[in-house]
């Protein structure tokens, strides 16, 4: 495609290192597993259009991660769908919101930033009425959390002994060597850490470190708009799962060894990739050419591989949900879904949580403590020993022993206790009417 307006054309860096493209290129590989066609979705614009849109993109592509950019593009696939368009204006804005139904309502967030970006660079296509609108309309979230609220069987939170028999049947996979080890050292990190595929796909063997005290793997951020390993947050991990973690490493050393003939520096061994790509490390013909990818994520597992595998096993093992009688859907959100909900479920707050998840903010972490099944019960449980005696009371039912069960709970629940009675304030105002548990008539 030729584009307008187009100087000599200089080859352009994504966001992730060793990855490159020219912005006329037909496909753009923006990382090992992300690649967008962008001139697809504007073949049938005018050039003009195309000029705007294309390079507009290549600036994301350039500061963004991949996995936003094939958003962003799929996004404007869907707008350009509805029809033909000489300038983006308020009214196709709001003719494409017209057609989304709630579950895509997301796609306005993608477009009102790339807009913003698009008319800031003054690139024809754009008017400034397609930005303004968004100053006007209402970009509702879509039911967040409804799966983990209704403990939806197949994509919400794993019960307990769901969890129980995944952990029990995989360590005798393990154990009777009928699952890669690789595979399950993956599923042990979404276990305990609850992180996505892309970080532990990320993860290289210096992320991992033991003292004499506790085995700790720091894991890549990867949703704080980061470039590839910039960011890292510590997770401690128990001492089987850290040998297993040691073992993997070791097997991988020992396969380059043999490929390369040689006993590789502690300072390529650091920087290999925990879980690889075997297909992509067989590339290499040189030491000095896997030396060259270590800085990219071209030695590592491609993000869904890992985690369509742990499907495969389970479907070849036959593990069965105990609820809905079928194998069982190990999709890796439902861990990080379990992770949140029994945290909440012990107590912990919204940041705790929002922590633990690595979420940026703790407004998704919120969902997991509002009243959802398990939280209600537990809610009912404690309020009951106030409400119960207190609701006898007034149905002049043994209102003397009633009466004490309610002011002990009280007093226990506050931490009231007769030696610092004279320290609480309450009890030394003069309007203060101590209730003495008789009803007046």
């Amino acid at each position: 495609m030729q584009l307008p307006q187009q100087v000599e054309e200089e080859c352009c860096k994504s966001k992730m290192n060793g990855y490159f493209f020219k912005v006329s290129d037909k496909k753009w590989q923006l990382d090992k597993s992300i690649c967008v066609f962008p001139v697809e979705v504007v073949k049938n614009l005018s050039p003009d259009f195309q000029f705007g849109y294309i390079n507009t993109l290549a600036y994301f592509a350039k500061n963004f991660s991949a996995g936003y950019v094939k958003t962003v593009n799929v996004v404007f696939s869907k707008f350009f769908s509805i029809g033909k368009f000489e300038v983006i204006d308020d009214e196709s804005v709001l003719r494409f919101k017209a057609r989304l139904n709630e579950k895509e309502i997301y796609c306005l967030c993608y477009m009102k930033s790339f807009l913003q970006k698009w008319l800031s660079f003054n690139y024809p296509g754009v008017h400034s009425s397609s930005v303004e609108i968004f100053n006007k309309i209402r970009i509702e979230r879509g039911r967040v959390g409804e799966a983990i609220k209704r403990r939806d069987p197949n994509h919400g939170p794993f019960t307990e002994e769901e969890l129980n028999m995944i952990v029990v049947r995989t360590n005798q996979l393990l154990t009777d060597k009928k699952i890669d080890l690789a595979l399950f050292c993956f599923l042990q990190l979404l276990i305990h850490t609850g992180r996505r595929p892309l970080q532990l796909n990320s993860l290289k063997n210096i992320d991992l470190k033991k003292n004499e005290h506790v085995a700790v793997i720091k894991i890549p951020r990867v949703k704080q708009k980061l470039s590839f390993r910039e960011s890292f947050s510590e997770n401690i991990i128990g001492d089987k799962l850290y040998d297993l973690l040691v073992t993997l490493k070791k097997q991988t050393v020992e396969i380059l060894k043999v490929k390369f003939e040689t006993v590789l520096d502690n300072s390529i061994i650091e920087m290999l990739p925990i879980f690889i790509d075997q297909k992509t490390v067989d590339s290499c013909k040189s030491i000095s050419e896997l030396k060259s990818n270590l800085e990219s994520d071209f030695l590592h597992a491609k993000n869904g591989h890992l985690k369509d595998q742990i499907n495969v096993m389970a479907k070849e093992n036959h593990l069965v949900s105990e609820r809905t009688g079928k194998v069982i859907n190990l999709n890796p959100r439902r861990f990080r879904y379990t992770l949140g909900t029994n945290l909440a479920k012990n107590g912990a707050s919204i940041s705790v949580i929002a922590e633990a998840l690595d979420h940026s903010t703790i407004s998704s972490a919120g969902i997991y403590i509002k009243n959802t099944a398990d939280n209600v019960e537990n809610i009912d449980a404690h309020m009951n020993r106030f409400l119960e005696p207190l609701s006898k009371v007034f149905m002049g039912l043994e209102i003397e022993s009633n009466s004490k069960r309610f002011i002990n709970s009280m007093r226990d629940a506050f931490g009231i206790k007769d030696e610092v009675q004279n320290e609480i304030k309450c009890f030394s105002c003069k309007q203060f009417n101590p209730w003495r548990g008789k009803i007046n008539d």
